[in-house]
């Protein structure tokens, strides 16, 4: 898990930090004036929050508290046939170099409703599958506390698969330029619609919280559409004094659709009479909905003046997509305003080689192309180092360089709708930097 820079004590449960918002300096608060479902913004999760806060309002007036964050990052690759994406997005760095791959602007609001009862809505702009800049609402959902060591949440939040996933995006409250892609593109899904309870508990000096979320997401990477339904996720984690370690449980029921997947189906189970070593093949496809598990450990140790952690997470499904395995390590020391660091992280698709040769003719060569992208196995490998310059309050510069290695074929270096492509196997050196900014 990539170390989080301590900005400004967010709001607590119990002890420990509240993993359900992430505070931001330099915020006002302002009287709630009105909240106008009916526009095209105000979706449901967003509609859900202004009911809340009509209903509210009538008792009591409540407040709201906005705030910000930003990166402007530019980054590139020194392979001209390369092209470095990160999550979902289509577009990425090239040798050319590319704001693209790093720059997002967030605002958020956090309204108090009263009652032990909040409100908190977090748009982003950056990077879309489809290759456009888009905003979207990352969070918004109703909180209520009944106690201090009690939460319970319902509309979107973050998908809570790995260590950082409520703050992922806040460039400023991480050390490096971005999160380790060879780890987090093993779950290709950021929001979720859905509600959780937190709870923690204390035992002598060792404080532990456990999550349960259940609810839905749904995502696009690479052209493939994720439908994820069911979704059900229990973490635990554990701190005591300088270390801290994170336990994750996720399953859920997967549709995965693409363009030419029926076509797919069709040609497999033809195909499949007359060849019954096709019957796998066929059988991959003809699954409506997979079950799939993502099971994460993370563990860090922070003294102060420096620190170490690291993640290991793992992806089993049934279907086309592949069972992957991934981790992340990595350390860094403090000095003063300057924060020198180091990381390294693999994926791997675990799975035997499964792509399927049909007869050479020319009417299969369509099917053959569409089978070979989705059987095409994938894996990564990268080390880097990077330097974070706390240069004024709320403001850091960061520069970083990484080399990215593969066997077979990058997941960040990898497209399947890509017109050209890097051939397999091949090494690409990552060079970034950037400014972040909270507000």
């Amino acid at each position: 898990m990539t170390r989080r820079t301590h900005v400004r004590a967010p709001a607590r449960i119990g002890g420990r930090p509240d993993p359900c918002t992430t505070s931001i300096p330099f915020a006002t608060t302002f009287p709630v004036t009105g909240c106008h479902p009916s526009r095209s913004t105000c979706r449901l999760p967003l509609a859900l929050l202004c009911a809340a806060a009509g209903a509210v309002a009538a008792h009591e007036r409540p407040s709201v508290v906005f705030s910000g964050f930003g990166t402007l990052g530019y980054a590139a690759v020194d392979h001209s046939e390369a092209e470095y994406r990160t999550g979902g997005a289509r577009d990425g760095a090239d040798a050319s170099g590319s704001f693209e791959l790093d720059t997002r602007i967030g605002v958020q609001a956090d309204a108090a409703l009263g009652h032990a009862l909040s409100a908190t809505v977090q748009l982003q702009a950056r990077e879309r599958s489809d290759g456009d800049v888009g905003v979207e609402a990352e969070w918004a959902f109703l909180r209520w506390r009944p106690d201090d060591r009690v939460a319970i949440r319902a509309g979107r939040m973050s998908l809570p698969a790995f260590a950082i996933s409520d703050y992922r995006s806040v460039g400023y409250a991480n050390v490096p330029i971005r999160s380790p892609d060879g780890l987090y593109s093993i779950i290709p899904l950021e929001r979720l619609d859905a509600a959780d309870v937190s709870l923690e508990a204390q035992t002598g000096d060792t404080l532990w919280g456990l999550q349960v979320v259940a609810g839905r997401s749904s995502g696009n990477f690479d052209g493939t559409d994720f439908d994820a339904r069911d979704f059900l996720a229990v973490i635990v984690d554990a701190e005591h004094g300088s270390a801290r370690l994170r336990l994750a449980h996720s399953r859920t029921d997967l549709t995965l659709t693409f363009e030419g997947i029926e076509a797919v189906r069709q040609g497999l189970g033809v195909a499949a009479t007359f060849d019954p070593g096709l019957v796998p093949a066929r059988d991959d496809f003809d699954r409506d909905r997979v079950r799939t598990i993502f099971e994460a450990i993370g563990g860090s140790y922070d003294p102060g003046h420096w620190f170490v952690d690291g993640e290991y997470v793992r992806r089993r499904i049934d279907g086309f997509a592949a069972n992957v395995d991934g981790w992340a390590v990595s350390a860094g020391w403090r000095l003063g305003a300057f924060t020198p660091y180091a990381l390294a992280s693999a994926y791997r698709d675990v799975d035997p080689d499964r792509r399927v040769q049909l007869p050479p003719l020319e009417q299969l060569a369509p099917l053959q192309g569409l089978l070979d992208g989705a059987y095409t196995k994938q894996d990564q490998r990268s080390f880097g180092v990077s330097l974070r310059w706390d240069v004024a309050p709320n403001i850091a510069l960061k520069s970083q360089v990484e080399h990215v290695a593969s066997r077979f074929t990058g997941v960040s270096l990898y497209r399947s709708s890509d017109d050209t492509r890097a051939p397999s196997g091949t090494d690409v050196t990552l060079l970034a930097i950037s400014m972040d900014v909270l507000f």
